[in-house]
Protein backbone atom coordinates (compact mmCIF):
# COMPACT_ATOMS: atom_id res chain seq x y z
CA UNK A 1 0.00 0.00 0.00
CA UNK A 2 3.00 2.61 1.12
CA UNK A 3 4.72 1.81 -2.49
CA UNK A 4 1.70 2.63 -4.09
CA UNK A 5 1.34 5.67 -2.60
CA UNK A 6 5.21 6.82 -3.57
CA UNK A 7 4.75 5.65 -7.02
CA UNK A 8 1.48 7.99 -7.15
CA UNK A 9 3.32 10.86 -5.61
CA UNK A 10 6.47 9.69 -8.12
CA UNK A 11 3.82 10.37 -11.41
CA UNK A 12 3.25 13.76 -10.25
CA UNK A 13 7.05 14.26 -10.35
CA UNK A 14 7.53 12.82 -13.71
CA UNK A 15 4.96 15.13 -15.56
CA UNK A 16 6.22 17.97 -13.91
CA UNK A 17 9.90 17.15 -15.15
CA UNK A 18 7.94 16.06 -19.16
CA UNK A 19 6.24 19.66 -18.88
CA UNK A 20 9.45 22.07 -17.66
CA UNK A 21 11.72 19.92 -19.49
CA UNK A 22 9.58 20.39 -22.84
CA UNK A 23 9.22 24.29 -22.10
CA UNK A 24 13.39 24.11 -21.58
CA UNK A 25 14.19 22.86 -25.16
CA UNK A 26 11.27 24.57 -27.04
CA UNK A 27 12.79 27.88 -25.46
CA UNK A 28 16.56 27.19 -26.11
CA UNK A 29 15.90 25.73 -29.73
CA UNK A 30 13.55 28.68 -30.64
CA UNK A 31 14.49 30.93 -33.05
CA UNK A 32 13.24 34.29 -34.55
CA UNK A 33 13.43 32.61 -38.29
CA UNK A 34 11.32 30.35 -38.51
CA UNK A 35 13.20 28.01 -41.41
CA UNK A 36 16.07 27.81 -38.57
CA UNK A 37 14.10 27.39 -35.59
CA UNK A 38 13.92 24.30 -33.76
CA UNK A 39 10.99 24.37 -31.35
CA UNK A 40 9.28 20.78 -32.21
CA UNK A 41 12.84 19.62 -32.44
CA UNK A 42 13.07 20.10 -28.47
CA UNK A 43 9.68 18.55 -28.04
CA UNK A 44 10.40 15.52 -29.87
CA UNK A 45 13.47 14.72 -27.99
CA UNK A 46 11.18 15.24 -25.06
CA UNK A 47 8.14 13.19 -26.21
CA UNK A 48 11.03 10.40 -27.51
CA UNK A 49 12.27 9.87 -23.96
CA UNK A 50 8.86 9.87 -22.50
CA UNK A 51 7.79 6.95 -25.36
CA UNK A 52 11.32 5.17 -24.28
CA UNK A 53 10.38 5.20 -20.48
CA UNK A 54 6.76 4.01 -21.07
CA UNK A 55 7.98 0.90 -23.17
CA UNK A 56 10.54 0.27 -20.59
CA UNK A 57 8.17 0.36 -17.58
CA UNK A 58 6.04 -1.90 -19.74
CA UNK A 59 8.67 -3.88 -20.40
CA UNK A 60 9.76 -4.44 -16.53
CA UNK A 61 6.32 -4.62 -15.00
CA UNK A 62 5.17 -7.88 -17.97
CA UNK A 63 8.82 -9.69 -16.79
CA UNK A 64 7.72 -8.92 -13.06
CA UNK A 65 10.87 -6.46 -12.10
CA UNK A 66 9.71 -5.26 -8.42
CA UNK A 67 9.27 -1.46 -8.30
CA UNK A 68 12.37 -0.57 -6.07
CA UNK A 69 14.11 2.77 -5.19
CA UNK A 70 16.12 2.54 -8.63
CA UNK A 71 13.27 1.78 -10.81
CA UNK A 72 11.22 5.05 -9.21
CA UNK A 73 14.88 7.48 -10.21
CA UNK A 74 14.74 5.65 -13.55
CA UNK A 75 12.67 8.35 -14.96
CA UNK A 76 14.63 11.12 -14.11
CA UNK A 77 17.99 9.50 -15.01
CA UNK A 78 16.51 8.75 -18.40
CA UNK A 79 15.13 12.71 -19.03
CA UNK A 80 18.46 14.19 -17.86
CA UNK A 81 20.58 11.60 -20.73
CA UNK A 82 17.95 11.86 -23.43
CA UNK A 83 17.48 15.48 -23.08
CA UNK A 84 21.64 15.75 -22.92
CA UNK A 85 21.87 14.13 -26.29
CA UNK A 86 19.41 16.24 -28.22
CA UNK A 87 21.14 19.17 -27.15
CA UNK A 88 24.75 17.46 -28.06
CA UNK A 89 23.09 16.91 -31.65
CA UNK A 90 21.65 20.42 -31.75
CA UNK A 91 24.80 22.12 -30.93
CA UNK A 92 26.96 19.62 -33.07
CA UNK A 93 24.21 20.35 -35.98
CA UNK A 94 25.06 24.00 -35.68
CA UNK A 95 29.05 23.96 -36.07
CA UNK A 96 28.52 22.02 -39.35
Amino acid sequence: RRGVRSVMIDIRFVIAVFVAMSALTCIVFFQRDPVKSRALLGFGAVFSVLLALISTYGLMFCIGVPMTAITQILPFVVFGVGLDDAFIIRGSYLKS
